[in-house]
């Protein structure tokens, strides 16, 4: 009986362990870094397009950008009540290019974020569904999905979360040109927020943010492969996965957002309400309690028409970029020649 080697090549040709393995771990070291970079890309460059809208969106959510100013008092179009109101004051006081502020810190969280998710993601649902995607009913593979998600968020939030505080408490900041920024950076913040408010400060909001993100990933993964499922079948979208994939994803993210919003919002709220020295909430329930007799309910949803159009090509993008990267590997000489997994 011939001996039988564990690696091999897709071409059915077999090696010994000790001439085999080294090269086959660097070659699925090498796919899984392309897999990671490519995540991080999509997200850094999408956050990038979208961060004036996320910047106004901020504003709206947590109250910042309706504060009248010396300069111009009882002006109405300083009111900040509406989206375009607070891009004028942001463009009017401290210039255009300040529609990007806290964009270096977004971009620092967004790109291990969406790297560990995609790849996290796609590891833990190939625990979850070891039969294949198409070896279950469809309820319990779309909830099998489901907990993968769900798992891949807590593991991306537990990790990034002190740079999502960060980033929120830069992107608040609405020191005029010339005036003194509160934080230099996200350094700065970090150190100020850890030495004020202690590691616990930059954990702020983490259970409520858990409460979002957590179903967002849990429902957004699952539905957009029903969704490239369905759209794929429609006349326009037959000859075009690219846009299958854009839109796809794109109404995925959007139909989750609607669901979830209000938890980003009180997130928001939690995360700039220690700063300058002032603690505003004694805790997520307080935080709901005074918003909502603040604005009632719609006071947790300011901001969700910006986001709505932020999170819909944010996340066509990165679901398209990231099946890309997928599509590219499973067709290199990393699957085709040697013995490296496909990535599903």
């Amino acid at each position: 009986m011939p001996m039988r080697y564990p690696y091999a090549n897709n071409n059915g040709v077999e090696y010994p362990d000790d001439e085999r393995r080294p090269q086959t771990l660097k070659m699925f070291s090498l796919g899984l870094t392309l897999q990671l970079i490519g995540g991080g890309t999509a997200g850094a460059v999408s956050k990038t397009v979208i961060a004036p809208l996320e910047r106004v969106k901020i504003l709206l959510q947590t109250g910042k950008g309706r504060k009248y100013t010396d300069l111009y008092p009882g002006d109405p179009v300083r009111g900040g009540n509406t989206s375009f109101e607070v891009a004028h004051r942001i463009i009017h006081e401290q210039g255009f290019l300040a529609l990007w502020r806290g964009n270096g810190a977004q971009i620092c969280r967004v790109f291990p974020v969406t790297a560990i998710k995609f790849s996290c993601y796609d590891q833990i649902k190939a625990l979850t569904m070891p039969n294949g995607e198409q070896g279950y009913p469809w309820m319990e593979g779309f909830a099998r999905k489901a907990a993968a998600g769900a798992t891949a968020a807590v593991v991306v939030d537990v990790f990034t979360y002190p740079l999502t505080v960060c980033f929120t408490r830069l992107t608040a900041d609405m020191a005029r040109q010339g005036q003194v920024k509160e934080f230099a950076g996200l350094w700065d913040c970090i150190r100020k927020t850890r030495t004020t408010e202690g590691v616990q400060g930059l954990y702020r909001g983490m259970g409520i943010s858990l409460c979002g993100i957590v179903p967002f990933y849990a429902i957004s993964f699952p539905l957009n492969d029903v969704f490239k499922g369905y759209i794929g079948q429609l006349p326009f979208f037959k000859d075009s996965a690219t846009a299958t994939k854009l839109v796809a994803g794109g109404v995925a993210a959007i139909c989750t957002m609607c669901i979830v919003y209000p938890t980003d919002t009180i997130r928001r709220r939690l995360a700039v309400s220690g700063t300058k020295g002032e603690r505003r909430f004694d805790g997520t329930l307080d935080c709901i309690r005074c918003m909502y007799q603040e604005a009632g309910i719609r006071g947790f949803y300011k901001g969700i028409s910006l986001n709505a159009l932020k999170v819909g090509p944010q996340m066509a993008v990165q679901f398209m970029v990231y099946d890309w990267v997928k599509d590219f590997v499973n067709e290199s000489v990393l699957v085709t020649e040697y013995a490296l997994p496909k990535l599903k």
